[in-house]
Protein backbone atom coordinates (compact mmCIF):
# COMPACT_ATOMS: atom_id res chain seq x y z
CA UNK A 1 0.00 0.00 0.00
CA UNK A 2 1.34 3.39 -0.99
CA UNK A 3 0.66 6.50 1.08
CA UNK A 4 1.33 10.18 0.50
CA UNK A 5 2.06 12.29 3.58
CA UNK A 6 1.64 16.04 2.98
CA UNK A 7 3.37 17.65 5.97
CA UNK A 8 5.62 20.72 6.05
CA UNK A 9 7.34 20.01 9.39
CA UNK A 10 10.39 17.93 8.33
CA UNK A 11 10.89 16.19 11.67
CA UNK A 12 7.25 15.15 12.00
CA UNK A 13 7.12 14.08 8.34
CA UNK A 14 10.19 11.88 8.85
CA UNK A 15 8.78 10.36 12.05
CA UNK A 16 5.51 9.58 10.27
CA UNK A 17 7.30 8.11 7.25
CA UNK A 18 9.50 5.91 9.43
CA UNK A 19 6.60 4.64 11.58
CA UNK A 20 4.40 3.94 8.56
CA UNK A 21 7.23 2.20 6.71
CA UNK A 22 7.91 -0.02 9.74
CA UNK A 23 4.22 -0.95 9.52
CA UNK A 24 4.67 -2.13 5.95
CA UNK A 25 3.58 0.91 3.92
CA UNK A 26 5.40 2.60 1.07
CA UNK A 27 5.47 6.28 1.97
CA UNK A 28 6.13 9.37 -0.12
CA UNK A 29 6.50 12.81 1.43
CA UNK A 30 5.35 16.16 0.09
CA UNK A 31 6.28 19.25 2.12
CA UNK A 32 3.85 21.51 0.26
CA UNK A 33 0.66 21.36 -1.77
CA UNK A 34 2.30 21.96 -5.16
CA UNK A 35 4.57 18.96 -4.60
CA UNK A 36 1.55 16.93 -3.45
CA UNK A 37 -0.26 17.73 -6.70
CA UNK A 38 2.79 16.59 -8.70
CA UNK A 39 3.07 13.34 -6.77
CA UNK A 40 -0.64 12.61 -7.01
CA UNK A 41 -0.38 13.02 -10.79
CA UNK A 42 2.64 10.69 -10.94
CA UNK A 43 1.64 7.87 -8.56
CA UNK A 44 -1.40 5.89 -7.47
CA UNK A 45 -1.95 6.27 -3.74
CA UNK A 46 -4.09 4.14 -1.46
CA UNK A 47 -4.41 6.91 1.13
CA UNK A 48 -3.34 10.54 1.47
CA UNK A 49 -2.52 12.10 4.84
CA UNK A 50 -2.57 15.91 4.73
CA UNK A 51 -1.81 18.56 7.33
CA UNK A 52 -4.46 21.25 7.03
CA UNK A 53 -2.16 23.94 8.43
CA UNK A 54 0.28 24.08 5.53
CA UNK A 55 1.78 27.54 4.96
CA UNK A 56 1.56 27.66 1.15
CA UNK A 57 -1.70 26.90 -0.60
CA UNK A 58 -5.22 25.89 0.20
CA UNK A 59 -5.59 22.40 1.67
CA UNK A 60 -9.33 22.40 1.00
CA UNK A 61 -8.78 22.91 -2.74
CA UNK A 62 -6.30 20.00 -2.70
CA UNK A 63 -8.95 17.77 -1.14
CA UNK A 64 -11.51 18.92 -3.70
CA UNK A 65 -9.09 18.16 -6.56
CA UNK A 66 -8.44 14.75 -5.04
CA UNK A 67 -12.15 14.05 -4.85
CA UNK A 68 -12.56 14.93 -8.53
CA UNK A 69 -9.60 12.80 -9.65
CA UNK A 70 -10.08 9.86 -7.28
CA UNK A 71 -13.47 10.01 -5.58
CA UNK A 72 -12.92 6.85 -3.54
CA UNK A 73 -9.43 7.75 -2.26
CA UNK A 74 -9.53 7.95 1.55
CA UNK A 75 -7.98 11.11 2.97
CA UNK A 76 -6.87 11.54 6.57
CA UNK A 77 -6.36 15.12 7.72
CA UNK A 78 -3.99 16.23 10.46
CA UNK A 79 -5.16 19.23 12.44
CA UNK A 80 -3.99 21.27 15.39
CA UNK A 81 -7.55 22.44 15.97
CA UNK A 82 -9.64 20.42 18.36
CA UNK A 83 -12.95 22.30 18.24
CA UNK A 84 -16.18 20.73 17.03
CA UNK A 85 -16.50 23.24 14.17
CA UNK A 86 -13.01 22.36 12.97
CA UNK A 87 -13.85 18.64 12.96
CA UNK A 88 -17.09 19.20 11.08
CA UNK A 89 -15.28 21.34 8.49
CA UNK A 90 -12.55 18.74 8.04
CA UNK A 91 -14.87 15.78 7.70
CA UNK A 92 -17.33 17.70 5.56
CA UNK A 93 -14.55 18.68 3.18
CA UNK A 94 -14.13 15.16 1.71
CA UNK A 95 -11.77 13.92 4.40
CA UNK A 96 -12.61 10.43 5.62
CA UNK A 97 -11.06 10.93 9.05
CA UNK A 98 -8.84 13.27 11.05
CA UNK A 99 -6.19 13.12 13.75
CA UNK A 100 -5.54 15.99 16.16
CA UNK A 101 -1.92 17.05 16.73
CA UNK A 102 -0.09 16.09 18.80
CA UNK A 103 -0.86 12.44 18.22
CA UNK A 104 0.75 9.08 18.91
CA UNK A 105 2.05 7.12 15.94
CA UNK A 106 0.11 3.94 16.85
CA UNK A 107 -3.12 5.97 16.59
CA UNK A 108 -2.13 7.32 13.17
CA UNK A 109 -1.28 3.83 11.93
CA UNK A 110 -4.53 2.39 13.30
CA UNK A 111 -6.57 5.11 11.58
CA UNK A 112 -4.78 4.54 8.27
CA UNK A 113 -5.44 0.81 8.50
CA UNK A 114 -9.09 1.46 9.33
CA UNK A 115 -9.44 3.71 6.27
CA UNK A 116 -7.88 1.07 4.07
CA UNK A 117 -10.33 -1.57 5.32
CA UNK A 118 -13.35 0.51 4.33
CA UNK A 119 -15.07 -0.31 1.03
CA UNK A 120 -14.19 2.11 -1.74
CA UNK A 121 -17.16 1.77 -4.05
CA UNK A 122 -19.36 4.71 -3.11
CA UNK A 123 -19.19 8.31 -2.15
CA UNK A 124 -17.70 9.20 1.20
Amino acid sequence: MRLLVVEDEPELASLMRDALQRSGFIVDLAPELARADDQIAAFRYDTVIVDIALPHGDWLSLLQRLQLRMPTLPVLVLTEFDGLDDHVTGLGSVAADYVVKPFHMPELIARVRALLRQPRGGAR
